[in-house]
């Protein structure tokens, strides 16, 4: 007689079972995230780099005043209103 043990196989491994599932959904949740932090991270750093790849005005007038294109008292007013 096995006096209402005789479920005990089929239980412990139906609960291992469900311990493999869970754990199983929580990693999918975790690698979700985890690609929607990269995701959301290189979404940014694309838009920082589009801002950061285009040059001042400040930086258009040196380069123009090292190219020879304008004189130093030109360099100075443009400088002057720029800074204003």
């Amino acid at each position: 007689m096995m006096y209402g043990y005789g479920w005990s196989w089929p239980a412990m491994l139906w609960m291992g079972a469900s311990a493999l599932f869970w754990l199983a959904v929580i990693a999918l949740i975790i690698w979700l995230v985890w690609l929607l932090v990269r995701w959301l991270d290189r979404r940014g750093s694309v838009q920082r780099n589009q801002s950061s790849s285009e040059p001042t005005a400040l930086e258009i007038l040196r380069d123009r005043y090292a190219r020879g294109e304008i004189d130093a008292d030109a360099y100075q007013r443009m400088r002057e209103r720029l800074g204003s």
